[in-house]
């Protein structure tokens, strides 16, 4: 697996939850350019950095990435925190599901 990869992994995995849990939620990509959505809107921001590219410590068949995934949701303003809240939890929800056993 590529850094490509596993950075596609995970924007793919929370895409697919966020888009399933509410539709009308914007994905923003952090090495994409994009036009900021606006305050009426609800998006997410989602950046995957690698602080450590590839450890083979174990010989060939060994890749280790070290890094971090930031997700940023923001919702209008005034309309309480339960969207916030939920839109979260699909965010939490994907970024889970890459851990699935049968994930590939």
């Amino acid at each position: 697996m590529t850094l490509v990869n596993a950075r596609a992994a995970f924007e793919k995995a929370v895409t697919d939850a966020v888009i399933a849990a509410d539709g009308t939620v914007t994905m923003v990509y952090e090495n994409v350019p994009y036009v900021k959505p606006g305050k009426t809107k609800k998006y997410v921001v989602i950046a995957v950095n690698f602080g450590q590219s590839t450890l083979q410590n174990q010989g060939d068949s060994s890749d280790f990435y070290a890094g971090f995934i930031q997700c940023n949701v923001y919702v209008p303003r005034n309309k309480g925190t339960s969207v916030l809240a939920a839109i979260s939890e699909s965010v939490i929800d994907g970024l889970v599901s890459v851990n699935a056993s049968g994930y590939t």
